[in-house]
Parts: structure tokens; C-alpha cells; sequence
């Protein structure tokens, strides 16, 4: 039998970087052995880049509670359990990747304790954002100690015309505009360029070809939330575990693949 010797991967050019995009983690509600997959790779690529669309909390319970019939039987962690989750959750991916740049973006999902906040405080502006900012998610996963800028949905990010998007090179981000049948054609056709979104959980792709910017594509790389949440009652649902890795360049220009769990 012939004796194998593994050989450190060849390193790569200064002006080449790897990007992890992750999205809907989900706190309390994260599939361990989705997460934990998913880290062995990020840890075996040593990523310099890892942006994660968003919902890293699930905020169930009383911040879910303009929906609370359909949130019943996930009432059995707190809010404090939920927060807690998403921290170890980011101490284990900083500590797979200590070279990553993080980014976060916020989902529909972090953007409840806001709407709780506002409802709680009879709609008034000020005593809204002194609720948010004493039990926001940003404040509590300390994403600031972290060095890890939040991008928030209300926010135009960096020169963009829309709030919410990020650009990073020659791709967009988003936490999500659609949830229909079709959505990476959606997001496709809504950006007009290469965008990577989250929201729907179901892995996804779509491409077309525009007279200004060539091919250019969609992509969901899935989630890393459990894919069968109470709230589903007896539907079964069509989510997928997986995340995405992009290979890109110094122009930006960058090589996309989503890898499923």
C-alpha cells in the first residue's frame, strides 16, 4: 500500500484572496453538525475574507411577537440562550480564522428587536433607540470589540443607491429581497450585477448575460440553521445546510462556488 504524504497547500499570491460567505446561522436554532462542518473547512482554508449575510441570531420568543401563533413551539429558549449561541458562534469562527476580515449584514431577523423596541416604546423615535441599543444584537455580540462592522438594512453602505447592499470588488451582498420560487432570478434581475443573498435557506443559482456587464450571477449558498423548525408545523422544507467560497483577484473579478453541507 502505498504511504501517502500530505504536503502543505501552495500558498498564495499576495494580490489572490479567499472570501467565506455564510448566511442564517440562526443562534439558538444553528444545526451543530452543519456549523461545525463548516468550520473544519474554514479552518483548512484560512479564509481572508468572511462575510455573513445575516439572521446570526434567531430572536424568537416575546421579539417574535407579531407572530406568536406561528411561534408557539419555538418559545423553549430565551433570548439570553439565543444571544449566547451566536457570541460562541463567533468566537469559534474568529478563532478558525484569525486573518478574516468580517462583515456582517443585518437580517430580518436582528431587525425584530428593533421593531420590538419601537412598538414597546409607543413609537416614540428616542426612547426606541435607547431600548435597541440596550438589547440589540450589535451591542450584544460585541461587534465592536470584535472589529467586525454591522451593516445595517436601513443604511446606505458605502455610496450605495439602495440601503442594505454591500459591494465588496465585483460582487454584491444583501441579507435578502425575496423568498419567491424564483428568487436568485430575483435578486438577478433587482441588481443587475453578481450578488450573493441569504434569507430563503435554499441553495440557489441563476445567471444571464447583460450587454454592460457580461454574465453575471446569483447565488445562495444555503443556510446553517436547523431545516426543520417548529414553526413549519408538518411542511417539510426545501432549505439546504451549505455555505459559499469565492476565489478572487486583485481587479476584484473572483470565481464563485457554493459548497454544500
Amino acid at each position: 500500500r502505498p504511504r501517502i504524504v500530505s504536503k502543505a497547500p501552495p500558498r498564495r499570491k499576495k494580490s489572490d484572496w479567499v472570501r467565506v460567505i455564510i448566511t442564517d446561522t440562526h443562534g439558538s436554532k444553528c444545526d451543530g453538525p452543519a456549523f461545525q462542518a463548516a468550520l473544519s473547512d474554514i479552518k483548512a482554508l484560512d479564509p481572508d475574507e468572511i462575510v455573513h449575510l445575516g439572521d446570526a441570531v434567531d430572536c424568537g420568543g416575546f421579539l417574535a411577537e407579531h407572530h406568536t401563533l406561528g411561534f408557539v413551539a419555538e418559545s423553549h429558549y430565551t433570548y439570553e440562550q439565543d444571544i449566547e449561541s451566536a457570541n460562541a458562534q463567533f468566537d469559534a469562527l474568529q478563532q478558525a480564522a484569525p486573518r478574516a476580515r468580517f462583515h456582517l449584514m443585518e437580517g430580518n431577523h436582528e431587525r425584530r428587536v428593533e421593531t420590538w423596541a419601537i412598538t414597546k416604546a409607543f413609537r416614540g423615535a428616542v426612547d426606541g433607540e435607547f431600548l435597541k441599543n440596550r438589547i440589540c444584537p450589535e451591542k450584544l455580540l460585541h461587534l465592536k470589540e470584535r472589529g467586525i462592522p454591522y451593516y445595517r438594512e436601513n443604511e446606505f453602505i458605502k455610496g450605495a443607491s439602495v440601503p442594505g447592499w454591500l459591494k465588496l470588488g465585483k460582487c454584491w451582498f444583501v441579507h435578502g429581497i425575496s423568498t419567491s420560487k424564483h428568487a436568485a432570478s430575483a435578486h438577478l434581475q433587482k441588481c443587475g450585477g453578481n450578488v450573493v443573498y441569504g434569507h430563503t435557506h435554499r441553495p440557489d443559482t441563476a445567471f444571464i448575460s447583460t450587454p454592460q456587464n457580461g454574465s453575471v450571477g446569483a447565488w445562495n449558498p444555503g443556510c446553517l440553521s436547523v431545516l426543520q423548525p417548529m414553526w413549519q408545523h408538518t411542511r417539510p422544507t426545501d432549505w439546504g445546510h451549505g455555505y459559499a467560497i469565492q476565489m478572487v483577484n486583485r481587479t476584484g473579478e473572483f470565481m464563485h462556488f457554493n459548497v454544500p453541507i
